[in-house]
This record gives C-alpha cells, structure tokens and sequence, in this order.
C-alpha cells in the first residue's frame, strides 16, 4: 500500500523516540479537560533527534470509546483519538514534522499546527453474533484504523488515510525503543538478544520482529502462533 511504501521502521523508531522525549520531558497540564504538553528537550535527549532546543506542544484529549452495538464481547469497542500539534515555524523540526502534511500557518506568531483524528477499532475474532461477521476477515485485518487530517484554520478535512499499518508500525517502534532501554539497563551494552520470543504472527508481530531486529542483534526467534504457516513466513 501507499503507507507501507512511505513509512519505513527506521522512521517510525526516530518519530516514537522523538514521542517519547517529549513525553518525558514535560509535565502535563489540564485546561478544560484537555491534557497539554510543552516538550522540552535536553542537550542529552536530542541525541539523535533534530537539532531543536524546543520541541512542539501537544494537545491531547482523552479518547473517546465507543462500545459496539452489534456485538456482545465486552472488548469490541471502536476508540476515537484526537490530537494537535503547535510548534514554531523556525524549530529545525520542521522539515521532519511536516515533510508530507498539510500545516497550517499562524502569521502573527510564526507558529504552525497540525490537528488530526485516528479512528481504530478493536473486535474479538470469536465473535459469531452477526451474521456480517467474518472471522477470517477480521483477523487478517488486524485492528483496522483510519486518520483524518484536519486544516486547523478551516476545520476542513484534507487528508483521510488507512492507518492500520501505521498503527502496527508505530505500535512496534515503541516496543523496540522499550526492549532496547531494558536491554542497556539490564548491562547488555551489545544489545544482543539470544531468543526473540513473539506471540502472533499477525501485522503486529511482523512488525515487531523487524523494528527490533534493527535496533537490535538478535540471534534466534520463536513464535507462538496459532497456524504454523503463517508463523514459518515471518520466519
């Protein structure tokens, strides 16, 4: 698919790492039920991000889940995500932020913001209540998921986007970046791992085979899967 070709596991590493110092170098704060974060990096945190000393401020509502009707698994939910993005139009981030998104332009302010919205909803495969209902459909499409880019002056909807590999990427990106920091903090320098152990063999468990493997070496894989073929592929 088109996200597949343009979102490589390098690039989804480098933007959950820039996530995560984000994260880590903040404290939130509530205005009207909605979670602001001013990101702030240190000299020691941008290792390997754009060389910014300030990083955007992120808006973040709590989600919004919706319980399915027409199903009876209590986990069959669909969850509404949304999220804006400030920032100034001279941070050196911009290029990385911004190089395939339409941003909007503050000109009093020299600020840019992005707004968007993920749709992802998450059904149990056992699920046979309705008729519609196909579960080898469902499982082979994994937690399907939708992004709406939003013009933040307009309000209009510029972009709609499959998102479900993204969310698989991004999902493992974030996994790797963790298993590294364990690995370092357990005094695995070499951030070697002799047996890779994945339960699925699903889009998730492919991409966290290869987001960890670039991160880092390692010497055998296991996976628990519930067909043998599937798991053999990935192998």
């Amino acid at each position: 698919s088109d996200v597949r070709s343009c979102l490589s596991i390098p690039l989804a590493i480098r933007a959950s790492k820039l996530a995560f110092v984000s994260l880590s170098s903040s404290s939130p704060r509530a205005h009207n039920d909605v979670v602001t974060e001013k990101v702030e990096a240190t000299t020691k945190q941008s290792e390997s991000l754009p060389p910014s000393p300030t990083l955007p401020t992120a808006i973040v509502p709590q989600r919004l889940m919706l319980p399915s009707p027409m199903t009876s698994h209590a986990a069959d939910c669909t969850l509404i995500k949304p999220a804006a993005l400030i920032y100034k139009s001279d941070n050196h981030s911009d290029e990385f932020l911004t190089r395939n998104v339409d941003c909007d332009n503050d000109e009093d302010n020299d600020n840019k913001a992005m707004m968007g919205v993920k749709i992802i909803s998450l059904r149990s495969p056992d699920n046979t209540n309705s008729k519609s209902f196909n579960p080898k459909t469902s499982a082979s499409t994994g937690a399907p998921a939708t992004i709406c880019m939003i013009n933040p002056t307009t309000g209009v909807v510029n972009t709609i986007m499959s998102s479900t590999f993204l969310t698989a990427t991004r999902t493992a990106a974030g996994s790797a970046l963790a298993t590294q920091l364990c690995c370092t903090k357990h005094g695995s320098s070499d951030t070697i791992i002799d047996n890779l152990v994945v339960f699925g063999a699903g889009l998730q468990g492919e991409q966290h085979i290869h987001a960890i493997r670039f991160l880092l070496n390692v010497k055998s894989l296991t996976i628990v899967n519930r067909s043998r073929e599937r798991a053999d592929t990935l192998r």
